[in-house]
């Protein structure tokens, strides 16, 4: 089912017919072998996302292609496929290689209100102890990677002693963590002047590797 999929989820977007001259939130239609699908692009909420994605689109700005490293200036999405597909979660799209790490060769900054979003309520453990969703913690190693370490360096524990006499703080923090301590302990800084949207059905979001390594990928 993933191979058919990955076949008939090919991109092409259409976006210079469609997007209105002036229009602050510009409307692009992708153009699929499934059907076409019209989003809406919030150019106020992610000014800087929005135009790259939309110049990327219509060839207007240069990348460096990952096949070649060269660089390069023409419709970057045209006859790419969506290539991760999760059953009831989401598809992703955007990467030349068609593997999710192919980079345009630049990034840029998180444009993200987070408390907008309301993460600054949101406790990284729920009453049952568990993680929340959206920090995408499968593994130990995730958690000590995600969570346990940011929070260390956030404290300036740098080692075992340190952090054996700090036991009791350490506890009270972390379950105090809401997931907005969470990213600004990774690193992430937000723009309390962006309205930010909820990552809801429908959405399309920026994906990235961490603070501040937006590119081109995107989620539906």
């Amino acid at each position: 089912m993933k191979r058919l999929l990955t076949v008939f989820l090919i991109l092409v977007f259409i976006p210079a017919a469609t997007v209105l001259a002036g229009d602050r939130d510009p409307v692009v239609i992708i153009k699929t072998s499934m059907g076409e699908i019209s989003v809406k692009l919030f150019a106020r909420e992610a000014p800087k996302t929005v135009a790259n994605f939309i110049n990327l689109a219509e060839g207007k700005k240069e990348f460096t292609d990952p096949k070649t490293g060269q660089k390069v200036k023409r419709p970057f999405y045209d006859n790419l496929a969506f290539h991760r597909v999760i059953k009831d979660f989401m598809i992703q799209g955007g990467c030349p290689l068609g593997t999710g790490s192919g980079s345009p060769g630049y990034t840029f900054e998180d444009e993200i209100n987070v408390d907008h979003l309301g993460l600054n309520k949101i406790k990284v453990f729920d009453a049952e102890k568990q993680t929340h969703p959206w920090l995408l913690i499968r593994t130990q190693e995730d958690f000590a990677r995600t969570v346990m370490a940011p929070l260390y360096k956030s404290m300036g524990i740098s080692s075992q002693q340190e952090l054996d006499e700090r036991i009791d703080e350490v506890k009270d923090k972390l379950f105090n963590l809401t997931l907005k301590d969470a990213y600004i302990n990774m690193g992430y800084r937000y723009n309390t002047k962006l309205k930010s949207h909820a990552p809801e059905r429908g959405v399309i979001s920026m994906a990235n590797s961490g603070p501040n390594t937006n590119r081109l990928a995107v989620f539906y």
